[in-house]
């Protein structure tokens, strides 16, 4: 078993419902979601928090100078993009 860290009691959010639970991270990755989790690991209480687990940063800033340094057309940004 690697390293472990417990969320308590906070509101899961996710694309299809939000509810309350436990969730569970072992390695990074998210071993379990549930009521009553338990570890031998780190816990943290969530209560009153919102737990977005798997959300993605996908924050840009396309107006900057430097990111369109060659970009001259559609075709540009979107090889740029990928």
């Amino acid at each position: 078993m690697g390293e472990e860290l417990l969320l308590q009691g906070g509101t899961i959010v996710t694309a299809s419902d939000t509810f309350e639970a436990d969730l569970l991270v072992r390695d990074g990755r998210i071993a379990s979601v549930g009521q009553s989790l338990s570890t031998t690991g780190e816990v943290r209480d969530v209560s009153g928090l919102s737990v977005m687990p798997g959300g993605i940063d996908t924050h840009v800033h396309l107006e900057h100078p430097v990111d369109r340094i060659g970009i001259e057309t559609a075709d540009d940004w979107r090889r740029l993009l990928r």
